[in-house]
């Protein structure tokens, strides 16, 4: 055998060496952390998946009120309620006008390049024997839409002498109120919503939007780039939370409709589609099985209280 001596390091391996085992510690380190931070990703994603789903689910039902509903829609003429209309918005236009050259000494004048039309619908919820019924009549007394829904508990007749309309409310309101009292065999009922009449005008040569209050008169107007409520971060972003179904017209609340769809899917897709990626990883079902129980029992829990808090 030969006595030769070992091969000698230079100065530079000897360096080189710490650095590079430093450098695969922290590389351990971080993969480590990495794969603690899937594992916790994935596990607290199978703890609420049935959370996922629900909001996904639910997503879908806001964006499409007709899905899963146990209402019953009647389509009727409104002149069985006794209603042919809120008159012509463009008479109403005229007296707004007046009042605010009173109320002012600037010149105002309607803003002809503007439509003069009322905004919305007139809802009126009736409480029947049955259950309950949601009225829907437009402005123009064009059909009128009636959602019906079947109480479980059968519902309650309420009688009462005599129909009051709203304080203020105006004359074609009230008799719709009494028509629809009389339809719905009931004389108790709750007015949700009156559409205004809504038109420009030109406030010293100004464009202004001017809104009509249909049940009291009231007059309001603002510069037309003056927003309609007051501007908050807040009140946006839970609007923007809040906003569902489809309009009647293509429009940016269509294209938003849109969005919450692809939403609701995309979390159902992604709710499934992590339980099948766990039930891959076969070291991972044993944890992963009781952490998906664990969100079933608590989704389980929460859903029979919150049914409680809310229907009892």
């Amino acid at each position: 055998m030969s006595d030769s001596p070992p091969p000698q390091r230079s100065a530079v391996q000897s360096v080189d060496e710490p650095l590079a085992q430093q450098r695969r510690r922290r590389r351990k380190r971080y993969n480590n952390g990495v794969k603690v931070f899937r594992r916790v990703h994935m596990y607290f994603g199978l703890v609420l998946t049935p959370f996922v789903l629900l909001y996904g689910v639910t997503a879908l039902l806001f964006n499409h009120p007709s899905w899963l509903s146990t209402t019953e829609i009647e389509m009727i003429d409104s002149a069985e309620l006794g209603f042919d209309g809120l008159g012509d918005p463009g008479a109403a236009a005229a007296h707004a006008i007046e009042v605010l050259n009173e109320a002012s000494d600037r010149e105002i004048v309607l803003d002809p390049s503007r439509e003069v039309s009322f905004t919305g619908t007139i809802v009126i919820d009736a409480r029947t024997e049955s259950g309950s019924a949601r009225y829907r009549v437009p402005a123009d007394g064009g059909p009128a839409q009636i959602g019906r829904t079947v109480s479980a508990s059968g519902g309650r007749s309420l009688e009462i002498e005599e129909i009051e309309p709203e304080p203020g409310a105006a004359a074609e309101v009230g008799s719709l109120i009494r028509g629809v009292a009389g339809h719905a065999g009931v004389r108790r009922l709750n007015v949700r919503s009156v559409p205004d009449v809504e038109f420009g005008a030109l406030v010293d040569g100004e464009p202004w939007v001017v809104s009509v209050d249909a049940r009291d008169g009231e007059v309001s107007a603002r510069p037309v780039d003056q927003p309609s409520r007051p501007l908050s971060i807040r009140g946006y972003v839970l609007r923007l939370h809040t906003a569902h179904t489809y309009p009647d017209e293509a429009s940016t609340r269509w294209v938003w409709a849109v969005i919450v769809d692809v939403i609701g899917v995309l979390m159902i897709f992604w709710a499934l589609s992590g339980l099948i990626m766990w039930w891959q990883m076969k070291p991972m079902r044993r944890w992963g099985a009781v952490a998906t129980g664990g969100g079933l029992v608590l989704a389980g829990v929460l859903g029979y209280a919150m049914f409680r808090a809310i229907f009892f």
